[in-house]
């Protein structure tokens, strides 16, 4: 089923696509998330058999398997950053950048 999935640079930028035909896996994808049945997608593009749309979903399918997911870090919201960017402009006033930065990281617990 699923080497009806194909990549070749020349086609379509290297995306994987169904057959080489120039419909993108995720533009076949695309169709069916908005709602477009199987049979709508088939009777739009008579290129297409129910095997390739099979074999799309086969792919994702495939592609969605993962063993697990990492976290990011939390990251700080927008005043935070702008109550640290004033905070260490104050701090660069009248003082060289090296020793601003290293009373900031004591501040924060860092060093």
């Amino acid at each position: 089923m699923l080497e009806r999935i194909t990549i070749d640079p020349a086609i379509c930028h290297g995306k994987p696509c169904v057959r080489g035909l120039r419909y993108p896996v995720e533009t076949v994808l695309e169709w069916l998330s908005a709602g477009m049945t199987p049979q709508e997608i088939l009777a739009d593009y008579e290129d297409l058999e129910p095997q390739d749309i099979q074999a799309v979903l086969a792919y994702a399918a495939r592609l969605a398997q993962v063993k697990r997911i990492e976290l990011l870090p939390r990251t700080i919201d927008a005043r935070q950053r702008l109550a640290r960017a004033r905070e260490l402009r104050a701090a660069l006033a009248g003082k060289d950048f090296e020793a601003a930065d290293i009373e900031a990281f004591k501040r924060e617990g860092r060093e």
